[in-house]
Order: structure tokens, then C-alpha cells, then sequence
């Protein structure tokens, strides 16, 4: 079974490749986070629309980034593959596995090795 691309190393590099291929705008006005974010977001994700990025968000000096997930191109894009495609191979590394064997966990090493990456990672 080919090895799944690599993921994208953080946020800002995920948002640099939805920006480049298109799937994000930039808001650079001003805007209130509690009232006017979630009006614009909720209205681009009934729309299908792209991820938004607010470059000043009132009373903040950290940038806002918003619907990333919205469609199912963002989620094969951060994902490196169809969210399917990732289901199904962990459904066939548990047939492999039953019943527990050496020859079985031999056989799903690829998918194991992998899954120590599954752990949410603390980073500065």
C-alpha cells in the first residue's frame, strides 16, 4: 500500500497552500469577532465558500482563520487524501489484527508505525 503524502508541517503553511491555490480570502478591515466574524463565516459556509482569514480582529492582536474545514476539497487537502481512503485502510489494519498474531501485527506494522503520530503534540 503506498505511504499517504506527508502532512503539512503547521497551520500557517496550510493556510499559505489554501491561499495559493485560491480557497481563502483575506479580510484586512477591522472587524468584531463576536458579531460581524460569525455572520460573514456562517454565511460562506451555506455558500460552499472559501476559508477566511481576519487580519484584525477587534481587541486582538492575533489574526483570525475561519473555516478551513468547509468543504470536502479543504478536508482531502489537509488530510493528503480522501477521509475514505484513510477509513478503509484502518478498517483493513483491524481485519489484519483478528485475530491478534505476530504474523498480523507484522502485516499492519505500516499502519501502526504511523499511528504513533496520532497524539495531539504540544508545540511552542
Amino acid at each position: 500500500m503506498p505511504r499517504p503524502p506527508a502532512p503539512f508541517r503547521d497551520l500557517a503553511s496550510f493556510v499559505r497552500a489554501l491561499e495559493q491555490r485560491g480557497l481563502l480570502r483575506r479580510v484586512r478591515a477591522e472587524v468584531d469577532p463576536r458579531l460581524e466574524v460569525s455572520e460573514i463565516v456562517q454565511r460562506l459556509v451555506r455558500e460552499g465558500g472559501p476559508a477566511v482569514l481576519f487580519e484584525r480582529p477587534r481587541g486582538s492582536t492575533v489574526p483570525l482563520v475561519m473555516n478551513l474545514f468547509g468543504t470536502m476539497e479543504r478536508i482531502e487537502l489537509a488530510l493528503g487524501r480522501h477521509p475514505a481512503a484513510i477509513g478503509q485502510e484502518l478498517v483493513e489494519a483491524l481485519d489484519r489484527l483478528n485475530p491478534p498474531s505476530l504474523r498480523a501485527f507484522w502485516a499492519a506494522r505500516g499502519v501502526l508505525a504511523r499511528a504513533r503520530f496520532l497524539k495531539p503534540r504540544v508545540v511552542a
